[in-house]
């Protein structure tokens, strides 16, 4: 597309005697939009097409710049895009995007180079301040060579800034110098390190127009402490060694989400956010914590990436589902299923106001036990899924069901479980075993105000699953969707 409309440019230019330039009849805000979609070096082609696209092209305050490339030409491009930001002043920048991906090699990482690099990425980022930035996007990967970059400070001693998204290896440093007040409304942080504590503080107290926050392994700092009126979402994610003790204070928070890879021992969480209404953890429960009570929430979201076995993280998951015990709509894996099966006896709190229950896992014999137990604490549950789809190779050779047919519909029946007298729709995948196949007869057999069931199976198994319309006690519809062997 940029092509074309460069070329557009170009040709209209030729028939300019004729037609009339058409492109440069635009309004300059329209023909800025247009021109925010191209990258620099188109936008370069379109500047030499006429005094006006130059004029265009130098006002234009939508600034994409993107390096992907090796050493020699990657300084190359850095210096073209400095002469262009000289060259256009300090004409207004809405959206200032600097993407870039440069490939090292190792005889040409040295100190000179490096510290070539890094003045020319900050004199970029200190120009695009001078033009009254509103959204600033930096992402360099890998970082200058040897040494952290610093981020310029000038970035938080802007007054314009309402968005800024920082994805590189830097050092926020002393923060004495930044503004009382700040316009920032969002704020990305990634594998940056704050050295100085107090940023957080000045968040806190500054940042009084912020309304999103994420965090994503953020290095340095010992404490973090979140405390904006504000803010309405905040996301964190944690890997492998990243300690900190992490405290979320907010009033009007909505969503919130909390991704630990690793968690240590050394790792606490604090969460008071009475009003939220969305709710995601994924990964560790190793972690110290204490999330308050939600009482307001729609929908949680629990996964995680190993299994659940520790006493410890155990308790951690079993205070999760008591802080979210108000939920409306809830989503787990499989993983926190088999961590409801334990032979320890998990204890969690009921969850009384669940409408909507989404469970992602193959019904395995050892994942009943927690079915089981989960579906005997959601007795208001009006809506039921199942998710489970195997890969189309692993039916092809006939995936062994052994460990997935050990419950028949007598143990369900014999579980006399609420919800079935709540139940108004299904969606179940019966693509593994027959533990699945025997609970959903249970479901259609007993639910007598059931209004829709939606039955995903494999082609082969569409005879042998036709009698579950026939055994429906309700009036409701059944409805078969085929996964095909790919």
């Amino acid at each position: 597309m940029a092509l074309e409309i460069c070329e557009a440019a170009k040709r209209n230019c030729r028939e300019e005697s004729i037609n009339g330039d058409r492109f440069s009849d635009l309004p300059d805000e329209i023909a800025h939009r247009v021109l925010s979609l191209l990258s620099f070096k188109d936008l370069t082609c379109v500047g030499c097409v006429s005094k006006r696209c130059k004029n265009l092209q130098l006002s234009n305050p939508f600034i994409n710049f993107r390096v992907s490339r090796g050493d020699h030409v990657a300084y190359t491009i850095l210096d073209s895009f400095n002469s262009f930001m000289i060259q256009r002043g300090d004409n207004k920048i809405h959206r200032f995007r600097l993407l870039y991906f440069h490939s090292r090699n190792g005889t040409d990482s040295n100190d000179v180079k490096s510290s070539y690099e890094r003045l020319r990425l900050s004199a970029l980022i200190n120009s695009a301040v001078r033009c009254n930035v509103d959204e600033l996007c930096v992402n360099v990967s890998p970082p200058p060579a040897d040494s952290l970059f610093s981020l310029p400070a000038a970035i938080f001693l802007c007054g314009s800034l309402r968005s800024l998204s920082v994805r590189m290896k830097c050092v926020i440093g002393e923060v004495s110098s930044f503004p009382s007040l700040s316009n920032l409304t969002s704020l990305n942080l990634a594998r940056v390190s704050v050295i100085d504590e107090s940023f957080w503080e000045w968040i806190s107290c500054s940042c009084k127009r912020l309304e999103t926050l994420s965090l994503r392994n953020i290095h340095g700092s010992k404490n973090i402490i979140i405390s904006i009126s504000s803010l309405k979402t905040v996301s964190v994610f944690l890997l492998e060694g990243v300690c900190c003790n992490l405290t979320i204070l907010g009033n009007r928070l909505e969503r919130i989400i909390i991704d630990w890879d690793y968690a240590s021992s050394n790792t606490s969480l604090h969460i008071s956010a009475p009003y939220v209404k969305w709710f995601q953890w994924n990964g560790s429960f190793s972690c110290h914590q204490n999330l308050g009570e939600m009482r307001c929430l729609h929908l949680g979201q629990i996964s995680c990436y190993s299994e659940v076995s520790q006493v410890t993280e155990i308790a951690t998951l079993a205070d999760l589902l008591c802080s979210m015990r108000w939920v409306k709509t809830l989503e787990l894996n499989h993983l926190i299923l088999k961590a409801l099966s334990s032979k320890d006896g998990f204890k969690f709190a009921s969850l009384n106001e669940v409408c909507f229950l989404k469970v992602t896992c193959s019904l395995t014999d050892d994942l009943v036990p927690g079915l089981t137990s989960l579906l005997q604490k959601t007795p208001s549950l009006s809506s039921l899924q199942l998710n489970s789809r195997p890969s189309a190779w692993k039916a092809r050779k006939g995936l062994s069901t052994s460990n997935s047919c050990g419950f028949d519909m007598e143990f369900w029946k014999l579980q006399n479980l609420a919800i079935i007298d709540h139940l108004k729709k299904i969606a179940i995948s019966l693509t593994h075993g027959s533990n699945v196949f025997e609970f959903a007869r249970y479901i259609v057999k007993h639910a007598q105000n059931l209004e829709r069931a939606d039955i995903f199976i494999f082609p082969n198994q569409f005879d042998d699953v036709m009698k579950l319309r026939d055994e429906m006690i309700s009036n409701g519809t059944v409805t078969f969707h085929q996964y095909l062997h790919g």
